[in-house]
């Protein structure tokens, strides 16, 4: 796997990509994502900070970086040997806002690309390690993948942030019938 990621991100022109702090930040996402290709399970947490360039939360913007880096971090999150894996989902939960941010803050391809990596974003709601499913329960599109969660969920520490995400998710919710099941849940 470490060698087709190193491959992708070569054929990326990252010099003519603008991240969220401008574009020669760009270089250094490549450099930060090499690195934690290359690192494997040596990886850390700090290995992974370069990447919130990619995405200043604070503005909500999606950069041409973003897309451009979305299929590697999805691939890293997903892997099992990755030991900065939980920061890579907090990363990719940070990221769903961007994609579901008004088009404009928002680099044109970033919602294909996001959709593209759909399957293997909810597939981190399923994943054998409890944190990894902790951490993506942002990740989570809906009130029905929750509930499904909530009954498939055994780990106390998911169990708790699950009922929270239910609870918000029931609130932001103008329908009825998704809103009855979750208090069908919480009684």
């Amino acid at each position: 796997m470490a060698a087709r990621l190193l491959a992708a991100l070569d054929d990326v022109p990252w010099q003519r990509l603008e991240s969220a702090l401008g574009r020669p930040a760009s270089e250094r996402l490549r450099q930060a994502l090499r690195d934690l290709v290359l690192r494997g399970r040596a990886a850390t947490e700090e290995d992974c900070y370069p990447l919130h360039d990619c995405l200043s939360r604070s503005t909500g913007r999606a950069a041409p970086a973003a897309t451009a880096m979305l299929p590697c971090l999805v691939a890293l999150a997903g892997d099992p040997y990755a030991d900065a894996r939980i920061s890579l989902v907090q990363l990719l939960a940070n990221c769903k806002a961007a994609a579901e941010a008004d088009p404009d803050p928002v680099d044109a391809g970033w919602h294909e690309a996001w959709l593209l990596q759909r399957p293997r974003i909810q597939a981190l709601l399923d994943d054998p390690v409890p944190a990894v499913r902790r951490e993506a329960l942002p990740l989570a599109e809906g009130i029905d993948v929750l509930l499904q969660r909530w009954h498939a969920e055994q780990d106390p520490a998911v169990r708790l942030p699950l009922l929270i995400a239910l609870g918000t998710a029931a609130a932001g919710c103008a329908q009825g019938d998704p809103v009855g099941r979750v208090r069908a849940v919480l009684g």
